[in-house]
């Protein structure tokens, strides 16, 4: 996880931005293009106003992953059955057992359908 850490730090200096001499934005790269200065970089202020939309990994990712467990433990037979589903889910609920969840959450490898998704999520 180390290793992860630093090439994130790494990363995400190329999404920084700064305001250059000229009042336009450049993210790290364009701007020593521009103006050949690293301290110039240094020295010039953030955008207070970014008009990139704010981005999270629950928002990204989470509408998929939440599609990958609920796909888990719907049997194909009832995927366009919506009275099973609602009777499944509140069967489940009636048992009490988290451990149930778990194990049906297991027996369908869960775990490694989800890593995909997160890894074909990071490669968009």
């Amino acid at each position: 996880l180390k290793e992860l850490d630093e090439e994130v730090k790494k990363t995400k200096l190329l999404f920084q931005r700064r305001i250059g001499e000229d009042g336009k934005t450049y993210t790290k790269e364009e701007f020593l293009i521009k103006f050949h200065d690293q301290q110039k970089w240094q020295d010039s202020k953030k955008p207070e106003d970014d008009d990139r939309p704010k981005w999270t990994i629950k928002d990204f990712c989470g509408p998929r992953l939440g599609a990958v467990v609920a796909d888990s433990f719907t049997p194909q037979n009832a995927k366009g059955d919506t009275d099973w589903q609602i009777a499944f889910m509140r069967t489940l609920g009636r048992t009490g057992s988290v451990q149930l969840v778990k194990g049906l959450l297991q027996s369908q490898d869960v775990v490694t359908s989800l890593a995909n998704k997160i890894f074909e999520c990071a490669k968009e």
